[in-house]
């Protein structure tokens, strides 16, 4: 699943066959989303719906600005087959930017861009209950490693001294600096990580390769 900001917003669906040689790549259908909402990451749940994150109300002007002055801009969306999209009252944040769930779909992993945060909803409680977290960084993307961690990369908090990689313990929530660069590295605006064996592979929201460290 991935969000898509073409012609149209939406939630695409797409078949990726690796058996072959080369991934083979198909389209399987889509949700549109309304246009108030910019979508910014997506998570799977277990009866084939999703949570999206709204990362901001594109049809208002300068709503963008909101997010740097960690202004509430968004939140977390439902959709289950056969129904619509509901955002999931309790759940507002500042530039609500990745997301992940736990693997029985109880809590949703939120990175809140705006306000340098990372918030665990619990989706079993009604109203959802929240805990959030400061984090050290302007958090992007947030996966899940194959150490049971939870991971995120983003700018440093204080601009124009690079970027760094975080882990979050997804219980206690405690975050942890992982590893990074500063200023003269050439890949900058780091927007994900994801640990591979003894490395750690980033991606970046302003350039268009992969990077990666060795794994501390």
């Amino acid at each position: 699943y991935m969000t898509s900001h073409g012609e149209r917003e939406a939630i695409e669906v797409l078949t990726i066959n690796i058996s072959g040689a080369k991934p083979a790549i198909s389209w399987a259908g889509c949700v549109p989303l309304s246009e108030d909402i910019m979508a910014n990451s997506v998570a799977i749940l277990s009866d084939g719906g999703f949570v999206t994150t709204k990362f901001h109300d594109p049809t208002i002007p300068n709503s963008m600005m909101g997010i740097m002055q960690g202004k509430l801009t968004g939140g977390v969306h439902e959709w289950h087959p056969g129904g619509s999209v509901k955002a999931i009252p309790g759940t507002e944040l500042s530039g609500a930017n990745g997301i992940a769930l736990s693997p029985d779909d109880r809590y949703v992993y939120v990175a809140a861009f705006g306000s340098l945060e990372i918030a665990r909803f619990d989706r079993t409680k009604s109203p959802v209950t929240v805990e959030k977290v400061k984090i050290g960084i302007m958090p992007d993307n947030i996966h899940w490693g194959d150490d049971g961690m939870l991971y995120t990369a983003g700018n440093n908090s204080v601009r124009g001294t690079g970027w760094s990689v975080f882990s979050i313990h997804s219980d206690s929530l405690e975050t942890k600096r992982v590893t990074g660069v500063d200023q003269s590295a050439v890949m900058q605006n780091a927007s994900s990580a994801a640990p591979v064996d003894g490395e750690i592979w980033v991606g970046t929201f302003s350039g268009d390769r992969i990077g990666y460290l060795t794994r501390p």
